[in-house]
């Protein structure tokens, strides 16, 4: 694989929509996603939970919250 195509797949200047993350293993995604350059926004129910997630996150910019239920 090409260097080019690689580097492609990097989520940098991209937005992307977490489920769930702000559980345990959707804020480490989130988080990688935010590290690596994407815009992340976090679909969940609770703003609160979200907060207490990312309270200590260097990437607070980069991940934001949106109200949600995908499951009704």
């Amino acid at each position: 694989m090409e260097i080019e195509n690689i580097l492609s797949l990097l989520p940098t200047n991209r937005n992307i929509i977490v489920t769930g993350g702000y559980g345990h293993l959707g804020s480490a995604i989130s988080e990688s996603l935010a590290e690596h350059g994407a815009n992340v926004y976090v679909l969940g129910r609770s703003l609160d939970r979200f907060n207490q997630s990312f309270k200590s996150s260097n990437n607070k910019s980069k991940i934001n919250f949106l109200e949600g239920d995908i499951a009704s």
